[in-house]
């Protein structure tokens, strides 16, 4: 228990990804906690929290570790202390994965104020991972955002997540979403409100790979969920502009905008738009 304040570790970082507090490195090892236990990024470093892995083109050398399981922490990002998130840099996470990596496991996690993603699985696929009773709060961009840039990712699933306020760093670009997956990725049992200022006008986002969705995983997808902004105006509750996607029992309540769906091969079940939701 108690509150530990953690440091980067990066020796000469290339970029941003190789400035970590916290970095696994090795396989079957697990980073415990118990009640009352908590993480904080000292002032102005600018790194991930915790980071798993490293990929390809990193300091220290791609890195592919498995089985490995973070749980029972809090995790404080300590945003108010770092660089605001720009597009092309600052892009610490409160949690990171690296590609390739397997059999992950982040569960029972309190994670908030990060100066960027809340967990992110970065970039190309990764297997068997799980992200499992984990709740996200108040992050610079996505709530979560899970790649799968070669389309080679599978048996990826969150489960019991909720997201609030996300996509608030005032720098970014691009909408950002409370929850964003690939394929290889199923989202299930998840809660995303409270978002809607700033950037954050995407509720649950699945969008194509970089290999166009050709490998796309059948049955990716976000079932049994609840999709509630804090506003209407510009909010989207989901975006989906990939292939062989599926969502069963959604509710989208309050949204400018119950989804833009551009995908083929799509299964819609059980989906509710409520409450002043446009279409």
């Amino acid at each position: 228990a108690g509150d530990h304040l953690v440091t980067d570790q990066s020796v000469a970082p290339a970029n941003f990804d190789d400035r970590v507090a916290i970095h696994i490195l090795h396989s079957n090892v697990s980073l415990s906690g118990d009640l009352g236990s908590k993480i904080t990024l000292a002032d102005a470093q600018d790194a991930h929290t915790i980071k798993i892995g490293a990929r390809a083109g990193s300091v220290v050398g791609e890195v592919i570790p498995s089985h490995v399981t973070v749980e029972g922490i809090e995790v404080n990002g300590n945003w108010t202390n770092q660089t605001p998130a720009t597009d092309s840099d600052f892009h610490g996470a409160g949690l990171d994965v690296a590609e390739k990596t397997s059999n992950i496991k982040l569960q029972n996690l309190y994670i908030h104020h990060t100066q960027y993603y809340g967990i992110g699985f970065q970039r190309d696929g990764v297997f068997n991972c799980r992200v499992l009773n984990v709740r996200i709060e108040d992050t610079g961009a996505d709530g979560i955002d899970c790649k799968n840039d070669d389309g080679l990712g599978y048996g990826n699933e969150i489960d019991g997540v909720s997201v609030k306020r996300h996509g608030l760093a005032p720098a970014l670009t691009l909408p950002q979403s409370g929850i964003d997956i690939r394929s290889g990725w199923t989202c299930k049992n998840f809660a995303v409100s409270d978002w809607g200022t700033v950037n954050g006008l995407v509720g649950v986002r699945y969008l194509v790979n970089v290999d166009s969705g050709f490998n796309a995983v059948a049955g990716s997808g976000y079932h049994f969920g609840y999709v509630n902004p804090s506003t209407s105006t510009g909010t989207q509750g989901a975006r989906i502009d990939a292939p062989k996607f599926s969502m069963t029992n959604v509710d989208f309540v309050g949204c400018g905008q119950a989804a833009r769906i551009t995908s083929r091969e799509g299964h819609f079940f059980g989906v509710n738009a409520l409450d002043g939701v446009t279409g």
